[in-house]
């Protein structure tokens, strides 16, 4: 079926595409999810995008919970 787009979505298709950084593509990502209307027409598109946005905020967040220093480490001392 045809979808019908918008020129908004497809200057948000084409930002999305040359986004570098994650937090940019979840941006551009949600930008063209929302410029995409609703119709029996872009379901599987719309699904597809959402499929897409989820995998990108679950690696963001993975990337978010790198593994970090447990803090300071003094060795216990016979001497003292």
């Amino acid at each position: 079926m045809p979808t019908n787009l918008p020129p908004e979505a497809f200057e948000a298709d084409r930002r999305y595409k040359e986004a570098t950084t994650v937090s940019e593509k979840i941006k551009y990502l949600e930008e063209y999810i929302s410029a995409i209307p609703k119709h029996k027409g872009t379901d599987r598109l719309r699904a597809d995008l959402r499929k897409k946005l989820s995998k990108l905020k679950s690696a963001g967040s993975q990337a978010k919970k790198a593994r970090q220093p447990a803090g300071f480490h003094f060795p216990y001392s016979q001497g003292r």
